[in-house]
């Protein structure tokens, strides 16, 4: 994911308990395409990408492992880089 970092996401997710050591994730992300994304540079534009999902599992209190699904094509789009 640190490669998204310079689209400009401000994300934080705080969870107060975890009941299961799995947790689903349904999002939406927003931001503005302010640094360099690979090989495209900086646009600008506003980007919203719905319904992501991920997955986590919680061991100790700390995720351990995560994975990650959403439509890296409707992001593309909004850049203007696919049609």
């Amino acid at each position: 994911m640190r490669l998204y970092s310079t689209i400009a996401l401000a994300i934080l997710l705080t969870f107060s308990s975890i009941v299961t050591a799995q947790v689903v994730l349904q999002w939406t992300f927003t931001g503005t395409h302010r640094g360099p994304l690979a090989d495209i540079p900086a646009t600008g534009k506003q980007v919203s990408v719905p319904r992501g999902i991920a997955i986590f599992r919680i061991e100790g209190g700390k995720m351990t492992q995560g994975q990650f699904a959403w439509d890296k094509y409707a992001l593309l789009q909004q850049l203007g880089v696919l049609r």
